[in-house]
């Protein structure tokens, strides 16, 4: 497993450094699973920020063909 520490305050920048740093495959298809669920306030860091999401999708339309972004509700969801 590989991790990539970046401080910069603009996300969008920061998610570009990290995955560069990280090396990243984009042959074949890529999944972009966020964890949406929850409707909370982006300081709780309980869902990624919305600003990752779009770098990740501009990073794969860049090194690959198209974004694939997959997510599951929590409505319904009986633990």
């Amino acid at each position: 497993m590989k991790v990539a520490v970046i401080k910069n305050e603009d996300t969008y920048k920061a998610t570009f450094e990290a995955v560069e740093k990280l090396d990243v495959d984009f042959s074949g298809k890529v999944l972009i699973k966020p964890n949406l669920t929850l409707d909370v306030s982006k300081h709780r860091r309980a869902c990624i920020n919305p600003e990752v999401v779009r770098a990740l999708i501009d990073i794969v339309r860049q090194h690959s063909d198209i974004p694939y972004v997959g997510e599951s509700s929590m409505v319904g969801v009986i633990p």
